[in-house]
């Protein structure tokens, strides 16, 4: 009998029943009935407000707001309005498209394994890093832009708002970095995604053990970073037990196409693997190929520089001088390096290993240098050292018996091998210069020369510093020389050689490089070319012509300072690279190893001087070869 007349969820207007219809005998005059009905309504009205929590400073119910009257005279209408409820923030979890972690230093940086953004509320991820600064960054959706200030809001470190900053190239990614002594990190706390521990930590390392868990003398480990681990070990030895330094997690290392290792770990600690099947062929020696990227300490510690080892079998070879044939005893880990540089007095030596070349445009290769004396064990003097020139085809030098000097494009440093101190005796950094070119010591004068470059992307010239062998302070001599390029992206060396005569200067004139001499008597004399081996008063020099964007190998001189150069022989086809074997020239190609006779003006196949088969020259100014007990299953025909 009620009709309802307002809006769902508010109580209706009454319409007066007929049964109470006014009798006749008690109606009003029509005049007054329609005043006494418009108080009765605004009564109702006024009822109807005082009982509204809207009215008394509530929000009424469903969201509606209190009865006004409709404009166009019907009856009061409840109105709907939004809600006033506070407004929550941007959920991270929808915004964040990439969560990543990256490692640096002065020297190197590299990407981290960390957590994917759909898997971080699963658990409490960590991730730990090694060099000085960890990299955490943020990669936004396309479209975050106005939602990402208060999205950052929502990012903590240890508690307190971390101090991400935009990126220059990218407006939807952001970078926090923090360095941290090693054993300490932090708390990265992600919104709604969930927090992240950082830590750094000591490198994750391992060494190689008997079985009786004794360190292995006769084997080698070395940590070279974008190389990956090696493991040299005698070729008669098929299996090794790596021991690491904290206890691990029983997961074993794969092939590189992801099948399984034969391997077992016999502790905690000790991962024993099984090196069955044929190795992949390096010269003479066998390389097997591993993935230890799933190996993972109990602690979170991990090997990130160590993602990939190759462990090296490699035969015994024996290290001869050319001179005299006499045998140079350089203990059980002689078989491992690709050359030796012996101390002025005999009683140690740098052991060079190869790694391999530029990993980008440019010349230079890089190497590890170990320190070897007898009965004592083997110290890394560089784990991985890039250079760019090599002074006498070695890539360090003595100074004298217990000091080494090598460099790069970046530096040239020294190395006591009595203290183990490392010195920088220039460095392009600290002198805000463009870059060095060629640096080298000069035993006979006690004098360092060092060639750097001076607004090279301009003028390319070079200037030239010397050294007393003490001093800090240089002699500096400015418009030292012109540069030119051997290719796309690499400088001639502008090669120093000194001898007991005098000494022998590259530089570069119109365009064309040129040797000059100045002799210990002050005679200066030229000659067109580069000296690729200074042998006392006798020089063997390549000839350059200018082409198009850098200069061509022409040909060859032999010559003797003061006197008129005279034509060589050309080399075989073929043969690209030529080095100094003590004092003999020699050329290396797709055929193997040529010697230049100066006597007779050929070059003929190199043969081991004291009739040795199974040998090869090894570059540097020692002069000494390596003679194979056996021959390798990768031995070439020679």
């Amino acid at each position: 009998m009620y009709k309802e007349i307002g809006v769902a969820g508010r109580p209706a207007l009454l319409a007066w029943p007929k049964i109470l219809a006014w009798p006749k005998i008690l109606a009003w005059p029509k005049i007054l009935i329609w005043p006494a009905l418009l108080v009765l309504l605004w009564l109702a009205a006024g009822c109807d407000k005082a009982e509204s929590p809207a009215a008394a400073g509530g929000s009424s119910p469903g969201g509606t707001i209190p009865v006004e009257q409709d404009a166009n005279g019907g009856g009061p209408q409840l109105l709907q309005s939004p809600s006033r409820a506070v407004k929550e923030p941007p959920a991270l979890r929808a915004y964040l498209k990439d969560v990543g972690f990256g490692e640096e230093d002065e020297a190197s940086s590299s990407y981290l394994a960390g957590p994917n953004v759909s898997g971080l509320s699963a658990g409490s991820p960590k991730v730990v890093y090694h060099l000085d600064t960890v990299a955490v960054t943020l990669t936004f959706a396309e479209g975050s832009g106005e939602a990402i200030p208060a999205l950052l809001e929502q990012i903590e470190m240890d508690g307190k708002k971390a101090a991400f900053l935009q990126s220059e190239w990218n407006a939807n990614q952001y970078r926090l970095r923090v360095s941290s002594p090693v054993g300490t990190g932090f708390q990265l706390k992600l919104g709604d995604l969930g927090s992240v521990a950082v830590e750094r930590a000591a490198p994750l390392s391992f060494v190689a053990v008997t079985a009786a868990g004794q360190p292995a003398e006769d084997t080698l480990v070395l940590r070279a970073r974008e190389y990956g681990s090696w493991v040299m070990v005698p070729l008669e030895q098929k299996r090794v037990t790596l021991q690491f330094s904290e206890d691990m997690l029983p997961r074993l290392p794969t092939r590189e196409d992801g099948s399984p290792v034969e391997a077992q770990w016999l502790d905690s600690r000790q991962l024993l693997i099984e090196l069955n099947g044929q190795g992949e062929e390096n010269g003479r020696s066998l390389d097997y190929y591993f993935r230890m990227n799933s190996l993972e300490a109990v602690s979170g510690n991990n090997l990130h520089k160590d993602g990939v080892i190759n462990i090296r079998r490699t035969p015994p070879n024996s290290w001869k001088s050319q001179a005299s044939g006499d045998r140079f005893q350089g203990g059980s880990r002689e078989r491992f390096y690709d050359q030796l540089i012996v101390s002025p007095d005999g009683s140690q030596y740098v052991g060079a290993i190869y790694l391999g070349g530029s990993m980008g445009d440019g010349d230079g290769s890089s190497y590890s240098f170990v320190l070897e004396r007898k009965g004592r064990e083997p110290v890394i003097v560089e784990q991985v050292f890039y250079t760019t020139y090599e002074p006498g085809d070695a890539p360090v030098r003595w100074m004298d018996s217990r000091t080494l000097q090598y460099g790069s494009y970046f530096g040239v440093y020294t190395y006591d091998t009595e203290t183990s101190v490392k010195s920088t005796l220039y460095d392009i950094k600290e002198n805000d210069v463009d870059g060095i070119n060629f640096a080298i010591w000069d035993p006979y004068r006690n004098e360092q020369h060092v060639i750097v470059y001076e607004e090279l992307s301009t003028s390319g010239k070079a200037l030239l510093l010397t050294y007393g062998k003490w001093e800090q302070e240089p002699k500096v001599q400015t418009g030292f020389s012109d540069s030119a390029l051997v290719n796309k992206y690499s400088f001639l060396d502008l090669a120093v050689i000194p001898v007991k005569q005098g000494v022998y200067w590259t530089k570069v004139r119109d365009g064309v490089p040129y040797t000059e001499f100045a002799g210990v008597n002050g005679a200066v004399s030229s000659v067109k070319g580069v000296v690729r081996l200074a042998a006392g008063d006798e020089a063997y020099v390549q000839t350059y012509t200018a082409g198009e964007q850098n200069i061509m190998p022409e040909g060859w001189l032999y010559w003797r300072p003061g006197q008129t150069e005279k034509p060589m022989a050309d080399p075989p086809p073929d043969t690209y690279r030529f080095f100094a074997f003590g004092d003999r020239l020699i050329g290396w190609g797709n055929e193997g190893y040529y010697e230049y006779d100066t006597d007779r003006n050929v070059w003929e196949r190199w043969s081991a001087p004291w009739g040795e088969v199974q040998a090869e020259p090894v570059p540097g100014p020692d002069g000494m070869y390596r003679v194979f007990a056996e021959a390798s299953p990768a031995a070439p025909g020679r």
